[in-house]
């Protein structure tokens, strides 16, 4: 059972006895246990730190004095790898930031330039035009989830090239630890698709809130680089659903965490369907919540116009 878990990456600590353990343990006063961490997860490090003190401390004092050993098994694993945490940072980035100055331009700087009103007599449903400003938006947007692509296999590439070239003994874990598989490629390029989506989504809100371009620019900025930045920051450390209490349901509150999440648990093998889509379904809602306020705050615009 405990073998199956890790070897399916279920668990992120486990402590392996074997089934000789006291046996040899009586006569010789001396055996050694297994412990395998996932240090992406610091809650894991911490717990197998703990375990093994524990363990030292029951064996070696309490019951005589013995000399347990602690075997320890630290693989590499999707939340600890450098590279998978660098991806996640710069699609979070690159996504968040990428609509807004778009966003900012077509909203609330035609209604400082008064181009607002010459729309708005098109023969187009107000509707039509805000499906427009927002396609428009995304084919922009896609500029940057190409070069994102593009970034992602020079990277690699760069990785590959000097690994093979000055530690070639070490080569394979070398590359392990700091490249992106480049299979999660189009699993990369479909989260940011939709984040853009929810950042042009309150980034619509944001615009039409404001009183003028430079305005919604700066609070654009302030309020999805902060999260962001945080996120970021978070994603580091290995998994964001290790963070309890109330600061872990505020994580969660954030839309782009749940991208995040999505990667995190396809790329290490963790992730069920049900988890997935419900990470999907969440950013899809929030998205779609800001879509509906951004439609009914541009149809205010246009009355007002």
């Amino acid at each position: 059972g405990g073998q199956s878990l890790w070897d399916n990456t279920t668990a992120s600590v486990w402590l392996w006895r074997p089934l000789t353990f006291t046996a040899i343990l009586e006569p010789t006063n001396h055996r050694t246990i297994q412990i395998a961490v996932n240090t992406g997860n610091f809650r894991a490090s911490a717990a197998a730190g703990r375990l093994a003190e524990f363990s030292r401390f029951v064996i070696n004092e309490i019951i005589t004095v013995r000399d347990l050993r602690i075997a320890w098994e630290v693989p590499t694993t999707a939340e600890a790898s450098y590279g998978h945490q660098l991806a996640i940072f710069l699609v979070m980035l690159t996504s968040v930031l990428a609509p807004g100055p778009y966003v900012s331009k077509s909203f609330a700087g035609e209604r400082d330039k008064h181009t607002l009103e010459a729309l708005l007599v098109v023969p187009m449903s107000r509707l039509k035009i805000l499906g427009a400003k927002l396609v428009a938006g995304l084919l922009l947007s896609s500029i940057y989830s190409a070069f994102t692509v593009v970034g992602i296999v020079l990277y690699n590439w760069l990785i590959i090239t000097r690994a093979t070239s000055t530690v070639p003994n070490e080569a394979a874990a070398y590359i392990d630890l700091y490249s992106i598989n480049l299979n999660t490629v189009p699993l990369i390029v479909f989260v940011q698709f939709l984040v853009l989506l929810c950042a042009i989504g309150i980034g619509v809100v944001i615009s039409c809130l404001a009183k003028d371009q430079a305005t919604a620019e700066s609070m654009n900025n302030i309020i999805l680089l902060v999260p962001t930045m945080i996120i970021g920051i978070l994603g580091f450390t290995g998994s964001i659903l290790q963070y309890g209490g109330i600061f872990g349901l505020i994580v969660l509150a954030i839309p782009f965490s749940h991208a995040i999440i999505f990667l995190n648990g396809v790329l290490s093998g963790t992730a069920t369907p049900i988890g997935l889509l419900g990470n999907v379904a969440y950013l899809l809602g929030f998205t779609i919540v800001f879509m509906i306020i951004g439609a009914k705050l541009f149809e205010r615009e246009a009355i007002i116009a």
